[in-house]
């Protein structure tokens, strides 16, 4: 018994100790109905760097429509396609830049109105989509020429899904 006791005090030390690390690698960007970013953390800065392709960002977001930071409509993101159908996404692969994430999405409510989104994301690896597609490619040249074709160009058009 005096053992369950001293198990449950470190757990309950070292919780908040894991939650702050666990936080520290969620990217989380809140935004309202209107698509204003109201919180954004700094994988969130990452993610979002990363899926427009640049480094330099304005130095605040907060305050910023994402819309315009991402160079595309709120409806072509994954926040805003939440906001818009209602329907929160509960882990979702995506691929944002040359990184996939897992994904979820939270509608923030008042009584029952939807006041905004969160997204969080959380980075599980880099692709190699391209590397992988070259490979592949490579492969399919080597069967047509072992198997006779006259032509191999077609196989440039083959895209990582088909290959």
């Amino acid at each position: 018994m005096l053992e369950g006791i001293r198990l449950r005090k470190s757990l309950r030390t070292a919780l908040p100790q894991t939650l702050r690390h666990a936080a520290a690698a969620i990217g989380i960007i809140a935004i309202d109905t209107d698509g204003t970013i109201t919180y954004i953390n700094q994988p969130g800065v990452e993610l979002v760097q990363e899926f427009i392709g640049r480094e330099r960002l304005p130095r605040n977001l907060i305050g910023q429509n994402l819309a315009k930071v991402l160079n595309r409509g709120l409806a072509l993101t994954v926040i805003g396609r939440t906001l818009q159908t209602g329907r929160e996404i509960h882990g979702q692969l995506l691929t944002f830049g040359k990184s996939m994430y897992t994904v979820m999405t939270k509608l923030l409510k008042d009584n029952s109105s939807i006041i905004g989104c969160v997204q969080y994301a959380i980075k599980v690896r880099k692709t190699q989509r391209q590397e992988n597609l070259r490979v592949s490619q490579a492969f399919a040249r080597h069967l047509a020429n072992k198997l006779g074709y006259q032509s191999t160009e077609w196989i440039d058009d083959i895209s990582y899904e088909h290959s």
